[in-house]
């Protein structure tokens, strides 16, 4: 199944904002602060992962996908942990482990459609 740039965002979305937002209440961080901060980590890097990914898949042709996968989305999870451990007030590592988690949950999923 192909999705849409929309369609992906959205499903990303759906998946990673709750599970940040349930991470980041057993930090004690207040549901509106860890809402708005997942919204904006997705909303700021799905959009280059998405084009980085359709460029080396489409353009050029690049027989190593599952290495550019794996960069692209290493690259989105330290940007996204900067965001969320500064914006949510939390230490690196708890900012790096969030991030993990609910990257893996959404490319984990949108690697199985």
């Amino acid at each position: 199944m192909s999705l849409s740039q929309a369609q992906a965002f959205a499903l990303t979305q759906l998946i990673e904002v709750p599970l940040i937002m349930l991470m980041a209440h057993y930090y004690h961080v207040k549901w509106q602060r860890s809402l708005g901060f997942a919204v904006l980590a997705s909303t700021l890097t799905h959009p280059l992962a998405w084009w980085f990914t359709w460029f080396m898949n489409v353009i050029v042709f690049s027989p190593h996908r599952w290495i550019w996968f794996a960069i692209t989305e290493g690259t989105v999870w330290l940007v996204e942990s900067v965001i969320l451990s500064k914006g949510l007030r939390l230490s690196w590592a708890k900012g790096l482990y969030i991030s993990a988690v609910a990257n893996a949950h959404s490319a984990g999923f949108g690697l199985c459609l």
